[in-house]
């Protein structure tokens, strides 16, 4: 549920709309976590749906894993727009809409957090000025002894479940 964070960081930093799309109804927590207008169900379909005056400025693809989710973030991006690609790619090739992308005059963003020290501290310091954040996205904490059903647990997406952490 990297997205909900994302939607979260997005909000406090002053976007005015946060629309998070998630194949898991996230309904019970969204507005909690910024979002303003939820969607449950399919990038794909989403993203098609839009008309232009909809499309927003900055699409966040937090999935990686395949090339699916990007393609879609570029069929939503509004004409200028940015797309932060931060979701971790498991292939080393994508085909992309790029001809879509080129079109739409947009702009693609990716890579790792660099450099990572400095980006942790930031992060630290964050998390410091929103202290009940990491309680509302920790839903579940499990003991280290029981790693392997903690694994299990957030290798699922479900409703209700959000990260898991592991205590001493």
């Amino acid at each position: 549920p990297l997205g909900i964070l994302f939607s979260y960081v997005l909000h406090t930093f002053g976007a005015a709309r946060v629309i998070a799309i998630d194949q898991v109804d996230r309904s019970d927590v969204a507005a909690s976590f910024g979002v303003t207008e939820p969607v449950w169900g399919s990038s794909y379909h989403w993203a098609r749906e839009l008309g232009a005056e909809e499309r927003p400025e900055l699409v966040v693809e937090a999935v990686g894993r395949q090339a699916d989710t990007l393609n879609d973030a570029i069929t939503a991006l509004a004409d200028g727009g940015e797309i932060l690609a931060f979701g971790v790619p498991t292939a080393e090739w994508y085909a992309m809409a790029f001809h879509r992308l080129f079109r739409r005059n947009g702009t693609l963003v990716s890579g790792t957090v660099r450099p990572f020290r400095v980006s942790l501290v930031q992060a630290a310091d964050y998390l410091a000025s929103h202290l009940d954040l990491a309680e509302r996205y920790f839903t579940h904490n499990c003991a280290v002894e029981q790693a392997r059903a903690a694994y299990e647990l957030a290798s699922v997406p479900a409703p209700g479940r959000l990260k898991v952490g592991l205590h001493c």
